[in-house]
């Protein structure tokens, strides 16, 4: 291989990279990393610092029922199929809301310390996302699509007060660790009952909501074997809940301690139990790999073969240069003892005459 081909192969290999990395930080400002969740809704603590609440709805006519520092009706969508933020702040006491694409100005009060979102028509959710999150929703028509509870892929574990999980013949899959929780709220049709924690605490316990068509409504079932939980809807026969028309289409489940409602954390999209475990927990059952929220195995694999090209590419480089360098100073010596030579015979000549 001759000094021009290690040349370019090394300036090849660097280019690659750099365009690479270029690629890399041209993409999308989005949040990959952040979860897109199908609820109906959700309670919200405000916690110490910052929160973000993403919202997208699916339709031009989808509204979200806001409770919390001075907000108390009904947001509309203008824009749907978007995301929409809600930043949630405390100052100086005082918990404040602010949502630019949904209202003006900023709306502050002493109390309460935590956000209520509902919406009789399930919408998409993404919590503590620092940028806009990159998992576009489904669209109104692809309900097969739609059907589970996350649309993006992995877990996606969130600190909430309570869940309002859509009812749907498929399947919905979550966890909850309770944590200092004692009790488990539920609610649905014809169910709406405290259910203490009688298992393990400190661990995630796998939660099963299934629906089926009834005589008049669709039906539910709520169950968990860790928890020891079977609870199932009623039918509606009688026409007891008309004035509630969605009941029947969700299932509300909230984490309670004596009665009042306290954060704990809440797992979507996992096939198994998550092997993450908050950082107050006494002990973690779990022993799988904690979940990293940062660079998956591949990229890391990706980039490691693009350092080692990377300093493949620099040491031929380096090298072309070298022997380059090298080879004009030989030139040059060369040069410079020919001329000397020449100099001297002349003067030699000189001499002799």
């Amino acid at each position: 291989m001759t000094v021009f081909r290690v040349q370019r192969c090394g300036l090849f290999l660097v280019l690659l990279v750099w365009c690479g990395t270029r690629n890399v930080e041209s993409e999308s400002p989005c949040r990959e990393e952040c979860g897109a969740v199908r609820l109906n809704g959700a309670w919200v603590p405000f916690d110490d610092g910052p929160r973000s609440v993403w919202w997208w709805p699916l339709g031009p006519s989808v509204s979200t029922w806001m409770v919390g520092s001075g907000v108390n009706g009904p947001v509309n969508a203008t824009a749907p199929h978007r995301w929409h933020q809600i930043l949630m702040e405390r100052e100086y006491g005082s918990y404040c809301l602010s949502a630019p694409a949904l209202w003006t100005g900023r709306f502050c009060k002493k109390k309460p310390d935590s956000l209520y979102l509902y919406s009789d028509q399930p919408s998409f959710f993404s919590f503590d996302c620092d940028g806009t999150p990159c998992a576009a929703a489904c669209p109104e028509n692809a309900t097969a699509t739609c059907s589970g509870v996350s649309k993006s892929a992995g877990c996606s574990i969130e600190r909430l007060l309570g869940v309002y999980v859509p009812v749907t013949v498929a399947a919905t899959d979550l966890f909850w660790w309770p944590g200092p929780a004692d009790l488990l709220g539920v609610e649905s049709l014809g169910i709406n009952e405290y259910y203490a924690i009688e298992s393990a605490r400190d661990q995630w316990h796998h939660i099963i909501t299934t629906g089926h068509e009834g005589t008049s409504s669709l039906q539910c079932a709520i169950s968990s074997k860790s928890l020891n939980l079977t609870l199932h809807c009623i039918e509606d026969e009688l026409g007891e809940y008309d004035d509630v028309k969605d009941i029947g289409t969700r299932v509300f489940l909230g984490s309670y301690r004596q009665r009042s409602q306290i954060p704990t954390y809440w797992a979507f999209g996992c096939n198994v139990a998550p092997g993450w475990c908050p950082d107050d927990a006494a002990e973690c059952l779990n022993q799988a790999a904690k979940v990293e929220k940062e660079v998956d195995w591949w990229m890391e694999l990706v980039i490691a073969v693009e350092v080692i090209f990377l300093v493949i590419g620099l040491i031929w480089l380096w090298k072309g240069i070298f022997f380059q360098i090298r080879k004009r100073r030989t030139q040059k010596t060369k040069f410079n003892r020919i001329q000397r030579s020449k100099v001297y015979n002349r003067e030699e000549e000189t001499k002799n005459l």
